[in-house]
């Protein structure tokens, strides 16, 4: 007896059976995740450092700033106080201004009429000291002329000496 041939027919929507693993292939991808995994490592360290070296730049640049804000506070005190000062030094120098034209505006007067002697003999007791103190710088200017022998004796003495 013979049976009837039947047919068969593929499932419609059966998948195809799984690939087998492949060792090699799973390696490979073991290794790159390990490549990529000690590089993200490594990036996160450089990170982390840049991270602390900009957060210690930034305090230095913030206690910079507070210094460098209190330096101008103290300069523009300075500022002001020079304005003041010069401001002063202007009105003293135009008062001094003003006497230098005052004065130049006057007579000079002599020393003779400034130096008055409140008596008669107060004025013959300055006319006595004046000239003895004119005769000691010339006994004086004399002797220094005598020791660096730019007189000789006999005039030395002639100065000293009348003529009888």
């Amino acid at each position: 007896m013979s049976l009837p041939p039947t047919e068969i027919s593929p499932p419609l929507s059966a998948a195809p059976p799984p690939l087998p693993p492949n060792p090699e292939k799973d390696h490979l991808l073991q290794e790159i995740s390990r490549a990529l995994h000690t590089r993200a490592e490594s990036a996160l360290a450089k990170t982390h450092t840049s991270l602390e070296q900009t957060a210690a730049q930034c305090e230095s640049i913030i206690r910079a700033e507070a210094k460098m804000e209190r330096e101008r506070a103290e300069l523009g005190r300075a500022i002001e106080l020079c304005d003041k000062d010069a401001e002063i030094l202007r009105e003293r120098i135009a008062m001094a201004g003003e006497v230098i034209r005052d004065a130049e505006s006057r007579e000079v007067p002599g020393v003779d009429t400034v130096v008055v002697a409140p008596t008669v003999v107060h004025t013959q007791l300055y006319d006595l000291v004046t000239e003895d103190m004119a005769i000691e710088d010339t006994i004086y200017v004399l002797g220094r002329a005598l020791d660096r022998e730019r007189i000789s004796l006999d005039v030395f003495l002639k100065v000293f000496i009348p003529a009888s």
